[in-house]
């Protein structure tokens, strides 16, 4: 099992204390891997433990899990440093993790949080997956196909995505997938029945939780 540790830090980006849920693997040999795990708009660092089976899926896996607190920021402006650099800096030194780069997942607006960030700071990141993702097509650098067109393709992170064949928000991840297909940049990306619903993805995590392991070798 994992320990579940809410834990408080001073975030510099915000200027203020912020909290985050750390998922700390109870048995195993540390230094452990880190996966971040954002969360969807009107939620926050308890949504992925409250409302989906998310701790029963990461029993046994070797990983020390981040949920951070993203508000309705799209993980962008001071949001964006939060999760890059001042919780990494917090989980550092507070807990045994190792040292390289980590893991990034989340859903819907943290499914953008994921992609983006995962693609802006490939030295942070060697993983994304992203299920159900709100993927603004703005030509700018909230644009994750704007970015993966300008990424060094030799950097980019093993990058995967999902979405439900019923979600509003399916038209998005089409339009990402095809923008990396003309890009030439390998990707997964797979559709699945459901809808935008924590259904769907306490289901599909399991699968991104699969991915992480195999690309951070565990």
């Amino acid at each position: 099992m994992h320990s579940v540790a809410t834990v408080s830090c001073h975030s510099p980006a915000l200027d203020r204390t912020v909290t985050y849920t750390a998922l700390v693997p109870s048995s195993g040999t540390p230094p452990f891997a880190v996966l971040y795990q954002l969360h969807g708009i009107n939620d926050d660092h308890r949504a992925w433990l409250e409302k989906s089976n998310f701790l029963r899926h990461v029993d046994g896996l070797p990983l020390v899990v981040i949920l951070p607190s993203g508000e309705n920021s799209y993980y962008v402006g001071p949001w964006e440093k939060l999760v890059v650099d001042d919780i990494p800096a917090h989980v550092t030194r507070t807990f045994r993790v190792r040292d390289g780069r980590a893991a990034i997942g989340g859903l819907s607006m943290g499914g953008h949080g994921a992609i983006r960030l995962g693609l802006l700071y490939p030295h942070r990141y060697a993983s994304i997956f992203a299920h159900s993702s709100r993927l603004p097509d703005s030509g700018d650098d909230r644009d994750v196909g704007w970015i993966a067109e300008r990424a060094e393709r030799a950097t980019i992170p093993a990058l995967a995505f999902d979405c439900g064949v019923d979600d509003h928000l399916i038209d998005d991840s089409r339009r990402f997938h095809a923008r990396l297909e003309a890009l030439g940049i390998a990707h997964q990306y797979r559709e699945h029945p459901g809808a935008h619903t924590w259904d769907y993805w306490d289901d599909h995590v399991r699968e991104a939780l699969a991915w992480h392991v195999r690309v951070l070798g565990l």
